[in-house]
């Protein structure tokens, strides 16, 4: 069994609080940009590299755990069954409630959305789809990245059914053929999916974790080096969205690097337990807070927030995080049991 590598646990713990505090920054800004945090060049945008960071520790992890399972039996099923069971409960679950309030009371939304069966089912299966208003995005907000997500395990379940020396040069071919394909404009959310820059992000991961297994990292003071000039310069000049792989998915690449050089060569001494509790919770934290942070702005009167939005930012994200942990406590642990006893045998899975 492989070492939990603790760089990581803090990885996954900092990209959800990125992303919380980005989804945040922005809702406040409805209000007011009177601030320190809203209105400090575009500090409100960069938590965005929480999604690009959490790809390219997919890529790490998958290639981590398993690049030494190829052609295992029943390895794809095995493979896909601990996705499953990690990715789906909570989400479903969440899913689920959603579905109800947009369908009861599709005002707290907002935007105009409206339900529909068939965005409510592609959201369950994890299938880009215009909502109402004409947005590729499920009902849970976030799990736009989930759909990339499970499309990546997909891919590299069937790759584990092959020798492992196809593998770097089938992923890394089959992804740059498809991203090549993204220059001819295509309509179809799928295809614009399956073609997006962003799955190169996955392919970093994989390139890094074939490295630190190497020990052959670069030196972790440039690498850190170059992701706090990268992640300074995201804030201070203004980019398309659209180029993000060059923008935040080297950003997000030479930052999970970093981490990863300076604990192979220095290691932590003592771990950080904040870091470490919101790694615990990070995947509910990422998931619920599109619910948790809108409904405290909603408590907080409109006067608070004007007059105190940076004290507003803090407070909504804290509560956020206990919202999340609670969530963690009550929801993901025994749902994902109850997966794990319906889907697995225990001992596949230590």
């Amino acid at each position: 069994m492989k070492k939990q590598i603790i760089s990581i646990q803090y990885l996954r713990g900092l990209a959800a609080l990125l992303v919380v505090f980005c989804h945040v920054q922005l809702d406040v800004s409805r209000y007011t940009f009177d601030s320190l945090l809203l209105g400090f060049y575009d500090l409100k945008y960069i938590g965005n590299i929480g999604v690009d960071i959490f790809f390219v520790i997919s890529g790490f992890i998958m290639m981590y755990i398993h690049g030494n399972d190829f052609q295992r039996k029943n390895i794809s099923i095995n493979f896909l069954k601990k996705r499953i069971i990690r990715v789906i409960p909570l989400y479903w679950f969440l899913t689920a409630a959603a579905a109800v309030l947009l369908f009861i009371v599709p005002s707290i939304f907002g935007g105009g959305k409206i339900f529909q069966i068939k965005h409510v089912l592609s959201s369950f299966l994890f299938i880009p789809y215009n909502n109402s208003i004409g947005l590729p995005i499920p009902i849970i907000g976030p799990g736009w990245s989930l759909n990339y997500e499970m499309y990546f395990y997909l891919i590299f379940s069937m790759l584990l059914l092959f020798p492992k020396k196809y593998f770097l040069k089938s992923i890394t071919g089959f992804f740059l053929i498809s991203i090549l394909c993204s220059l001819f404009s295509v309509e179809n959310e799928i295809i614009k999916m399956i073609t997006n820059p962003m799955l190169l992000e996955f392919l970093f991961g994989i390139y890094i974790a074939k490295l630190y297994d190497l020990k052959r990292l670069p030196n972790f003071i440039l690498l850190i080096g170059m992701a706090t000039i990268l992640f300074f310069t995201n804030i201070i000049i203004h980019f398309n969205i659209d180029y993000r792989i060059f923008f935040y998915g080297i950003n997000a690449s030479f930052i999970v690097m970093g981490l990863l050089a300076y604990e192979q060569n220095i290691g932590f001494k003592k771990p950080n337990k904040i870091l470490l509790f919101l790694a615990k919770i990070s995947y509910s934290l990422y998931l619920s807070h599109v619910f948790s942070y809108k409904l405290v702005l909603k408590i907080i009167p409109s006067k608070i927030t004007i007059s105190h939005p940076d004290l507003v930012i803090v407070f909504t994200i804290c509560c956020s995080i206990l919202i999340a942990y609670l969530i963690n406590i009550a929801m993901e642990k025994p749902i994902t049991r109850m997966a794990k006893k319906i889907l697995i045998n225990k001992r596949i899975l230590k």
